[in-house]
């Protein structure tokens, strides 16, 4: 969702370019598009799918959820909403103004989203991939985005980093918060366990934040300088050690 709001209100467009346009208003217009009534296609409409529908629908989204086998409408499904077979996808993309990829990966998820299908997608649509690395045809992805035919792309997972302006490249980081739905399942008894997952996090998140610091694309807050800003992540990691 923090991927998709950035998106529609042209933050990472801004953030990107904050240094070289000193107040890029127009630009940004161009981004801007509000989420109410935008068509929102969930390829995966697993548990994961289904929990970032129920985070999407307060913002007035439509929603369209893509499974293999046809499942009942969640409970906060609206009357327009629906579920629908991989077999229609291609009925649904053209008309599509978010679709977030949501996969596992297996042979039937190799490259399911290739040049035949972001070719359907209207060139306004931004596409999401949270899943595994081998559900999109890169290359094709690569050419869309160069050639205008899709808005952006925000990759969670993937096969080869890609370097286009308009693509943003995220760490496979959903799993930070594992140790705390944990304890609120009960799943653990023992505190040892929790505090060596928490080590590990830490582990992570260190080498996360270094990404962040070794980034071309330094995110700068609006109060500060980059010096300022690399000051306070190395703060950060001296607090994890």
């Amino acid at each position: 969702m923090g991927a998709m709001l950035s998106f529609s209100r042209g933050l990472f467009f801004a953030c990107k370019n904050q240094e070289n346009l000193a107040w890029p208003r127009k630009e940004i217009v161009s981004y801007c598009k509000m989420l109410r009534d935008s068509n929102l296609v969930i390829l995966g409409f697993g548990k994961i799918g289904n929990w970032i529908a129920k985070l999407a629908k307060p913002f007035g989204v439509h929603i369209t959820g893509v499974k293999r086998k046809l499942i009942e409408k969640p409970d906060f499904f609206d009357e327009d909403d629906k579920i629908i077979s991989i077999d229609n996808l291609d009925t649904i993309l053209p008309g599509t103004d978010h679709l977030v990829l949501a996969l596992p990966s297996d042979k039937s998820t190799d490259n399911i989203i290739d040049k035949q299908k972001l070719d359907l997608l209207p060139n306004h649509c931004y596409i999401y991939n949270i899943g595994r690395g081998n559900s999109i045809d890169e290359l094709a992805l690569a050419e869309a985005l160069n050639e205008g035919k899709l808005k952006g792309a925000y990759l969670d997972v993937f096969k080869k980093e890609l370097g286009q302006d308009f693509v943003v490249i995220a760490i496979h980081a959903s799993k930070k918060i594992r140790y705390k739905r944990a304890m609120n399942r009960g799943r653990f008894d023992d505190s040892n366990d929790i505090e060596a997952i928490k080590a590990r996090d830490q582990r992570e998140i260190k080498w996360g934040i270094s990404v962040v610091i070794a980034s071309a694309d330094i995110v700068i807050s609006n109060e500060g300088t980059i010096d300022e800003f690399r000051d306070k992540i190395k703060n950060i990691l001296r607090d994890l050690q």
